[in-house]
């Protein structure tokens, strides 16, 4: 399901800026404008029965390419609460629970949050094979 929610990311992030977009690391010859998607802490939690919510974080760099760093960026995360408002993914639309922005060492970090449920299904086990169990039974004792 993350994977499909990056993927969702990197597709509106290309179809609304057209510029690169790269997933957990930059190879060497970074050019800007682009942007880098990592992912960051996750959470699970227990619901009922077999629902369970996961929590994803992201944190979308935007590298800028003028020497007006604070305005262009600032633009971007603008555009950027829209652009990622919601993503669609192959199991369908989702949508950011938190979203933030601030410009760190001349790089926008746009943080996102994503929630969901999951239905897992409880492992079969095999049932317990029979056991003889043979006892001496002794007389007076």
């Amino acid at each position: 399901m993350i994977d499909q929610i990056i993927v969702g990311m990197a597709q509106a992030l290309d179809d609304k800026f057209g510029y690169p977009v790269h997933v957990n690391k930059i190879k060497q010859g970074l050019e800007e404008p682009c942007f880098l998607i990592k992912g960051m802490r996750g959470s699970q939690s227990r619901k009922m029965g077999i629902r369970f919510e996961q929590l994803k974080s992201f944190d979308v760099h935007y590298f800028p390419s003028t020497d007006d760093i604070t305005e262009e960026c600032t633009a971007i995360e603008q555009r950027l609460y829209d652009t990622l408002e919601y993503v669609q993914t192959e199991a369908g639309l989702f949508r950011a629970k938190e979203m933030s922005g601030e410009v760190q060492n001349d790089v926008l970090h746009f943080f996102i949050d994503f929630d969901f449920f999951l239905l897992k299904q409880p492992a079969k086990v095999d049932p317990m094979e029979t056991i003889a169990i043979d006892i001496d039974k002794k007389e007076g004792g």
